[in-house]
């Protein structure tokens, strides 16, 4: 399934785009900012369904309903929008409208809305019987981590929203990788750069944000069901890696210290530096959740062989600066010649994490920082 957002507010946009992507992970999901790149993204690819908001840049949501008609398109449309008059929504329904959703809204309330209307639609999108085709299908459209929010605890948070600072939201979810990714995604985004520094720590991506949009991207993605593994196999397994990568930010970030540098973009690389092999346990538990098999050895071998490509399509996705994306691969392995300080941590942190701080490779990188 292929859905289109026309709107030109990127909080909105992020904001749905990022509900949509946890009702239906395998869907595929562009913005357009304008009605002349909603028109491009309708003559480049079939659109099964439009969320339209009233008032663009260029014209208004309604310009885009008629010319989708004028043209014969059969896309499924729903108007998002904060006018409630009578005359425009009479003006709007003779085209076919599936139906509307009214500003201003809860994330409750639009993750519900919207689910109802996705499960209203005919999806042509079943999940492939062969598990190669499966997860070449998921690279393809939009790699995803499995998210472990509390949707009770985020709700208490926008309860004291007014009180909290980014500081204190960075302390609650440190060690959080789904979440910690989104919002540095978001923030990364070329709107946000306002002061043209990419942004590379969750402390900083909060602020970029604001509290309030960085709490209802983390209620929407607490809302995200299919993130809680129902297999007991994979769920031990995203356990040992969510374990690993936990190791390895706190060592990066203990290392960094030692080297006097600041230790938070560290324990935020190290924190990724397992996004790979997380994103495709996730993709398994929805093969599983059609009905299919895998066995124990079948799925370590998969993991083994998509982790790379899962976690490399991650890193373009949520458009990370290059540096932090170098961070997170050395975690791996180290560039042929490199005198990066940084890269140099971040791989003794993961020989550390790894128990593997009295090999040769380890006690080199810590004489090239100075720290044996």
């Amino acid at each position: 399934m292929r859905v289109l957002i026309v709107e030109d507010d990127i909080f909105m946009s992020e904001l749905i785009k990022t509900i949509l992507m946890a009702i239906v992970p395998s869907l595929k999901c562009q913005v357009a900012e304008t009605l002349a790149s909603a028109f491009y993204a309708v003559e480049s690819h079939h659109i099964d369904l439009a969320l339209v908001d009233w008032n663009l840049p260029d014209g208004t949501g309604l310009d885009f309903v008629k010319w989708l008609r004028e043209k014969g398109h059969h896309t499924n449309i729903v108007m998002v929008t904060g006018r409630s008059d009578r005359d425009a929504v009479i003006s709007a329904a003779k085209y076919r409208i599936l139906g509307y959703i009214s500003k201003p809204f809860s994330v409750e309330v639009l993750h519900q809305r919207l689910r109802e209307l996705l499960c209203s639609m005919k999806s042509s999108d079943n999940i492939a019987p062969d598990i190669q085709a499966h997860l070449r299908n998921i690279l393809e459209t939009s790699v995803q981590l499995p998210s472990s929010l509390d949707t009770q605890q985020v709700l208490e948070l926008i309860a004291n929203k007014d009180s909290l600072s980014a500081r204190q939201l960075e302390s609650n979810w440190s060690s959080n990788a789904s979440l910690s990714a989104r919002l540095l995604s978001v923030a990364n985004r070329s709107t946000f750069k306002r002061s043209g520094e990419p942004v590379s720590t969750l402390t900083a991506a909060i602020g970029q944000l604001g509290v309030g949009l960085s709490l209802n991207l983390a209620l929407a993605l607490s809302l995200d069901m299919s993130g809680v593994f129902r297999d007991s196999r994979l769920q031990s397994a995203a356990d040992n890696f969510q374990q690993i990568a936990e190791s390895v930010a706190a060592e990066a970030q203990r290392i960094a210290h030692n080297c006097g540098k600041e230790p938070s973009q560290f324990y935020c690389a190290g924190l990724l530096s397992r996004a790979g092999e997380l994103s495709v346990l996730k993709a398994l538990q929805m093969y599983l959740d059609s009905s299919q098999e895998l066995g124990d050895e079948q799925i370590n071998q998969l993991v083994v062989e998509w982790a790379s490509g899962y976690g490399n399509r991650l890193k373009q996705q949520w458009q990370l600066p290059s540096g932090l994306r170098n961070m997170i691969g050395a975690v791996h392995q180290l560039p042929a010649v490199t005198t990066s300080q940084e890269l140099i941590i971040m791989r003794a942190a993961a020989l550390f994490a790894a128990g593997d701080s009295a090999s040769e490779e380890a006690l080199r990188l810590m004489s090239r920082l100075n720290l044996r």
